[in-house]
C-alpha cells in the first residue's frame, strides 16, 4: 500500500525501504510521550488538530499502537544521505535543522505528504530520503504567517501549518 500511495506521483519511484531504529532513542521517545499523555490527560483538547495521513500511515499507526492520548501519529521527514547516520545515531535534533528551510521557525519539519517531505531533500543523483516517523502533536497550535520562534507557545507542545499554504510544487497526484 506505501508503494500504491507514492506511485500516484508520477515523477516517485521507490527505489529501496528500510526499517532504522535506535533503542536508546526509542526509549527517549516514549518517555516524551508518556508526559504529553499526562498533559493531555489533565487538560484535554477539544478540538485536537489530527493531520490526514494516507491510510497506509494511519493503518501503520494502529498496527503500532500509538498513543492516542499523546496525539502520536506518523509523519514523513525529508533529508539527505549525508544527514542518515547522524538521525540514526542522534534522533533528529533541532539544533542539526535545515537552516535554510526554517520559514517557520527553528524545528523539525514533518510533511503527510510524500511530495511535500521531498521538498526538504537536497536531492543528489535525483534521489531523496523521506522517512517514516513517530510523531507527538499533542496539543498543536496553528501557525497563520511565517514565525522565528523555536518553540511552541507556552500550553502547547507543536505548532502547524495550515495545508497547502508553503505548496509550491503541486503536490497533487497526477
Amino acid at each position: 500500500e506505501i508503494v500504491k500511495s507514492l506511485t500516484a506521483y508520477p515523477s516517485f519511484n521507490m527505489l529501496s525501504m528500510r526499517r532504522l531504529e535506535n533503542v536508546e532513542l526509542f526509549e527517549r521517545f516514549s518517555h516524551r510521550e508518556r508526559q504529553v499523555e499526562r498533559d493531555m490527560f489533565a487538560a484535554p483538547d477539544e478540538d485536537l488538530y489530527i493531520p490526514d495521513t494516507p491510510d497506509w500511515l494511519k493503518k501503520l499507526g494502529e498496527r503500532n499502537g500509538l498513543s492516542k492520548l499523546a496525539n502520536t501519529h506518523y509523519l514523513l521527514h525529508g533529508t539527505t544521505h549525508a544527514k542518515l547516520q547522524s538521525i540514526v545515531k542522534h534522533g533528529l535534533r533541532t539544533k542539526f535543522g535545515n537552516k535554510d528551510h526554517n520559514l517557520y521557525g527553528s524545528g523539525l519539519y514533518f510533511a503527510d505528504a510524500a511530495c511535500k517531505a521531498s521538498q526538504y531533500c537536497a536531492a543528489a543523483r535525483g534521489e531523496n530520503i523521506i522517512l517514516v516517523c513517530r510523531v507527538i502533536i499533542g496539543r498543536s497550535h496553528l501557525l497563520r504567517k511565517p514565525s522565528d520562534d523555536a518553540f511552541a507557545p507556552e500550553g502547547f507542545h507543536s505548532t502547524r501549518v495550515q495545508a497547502g499554504v508553503t505548496c509550491k510544487l503541486g503536490c497533487k497526484p497526477g
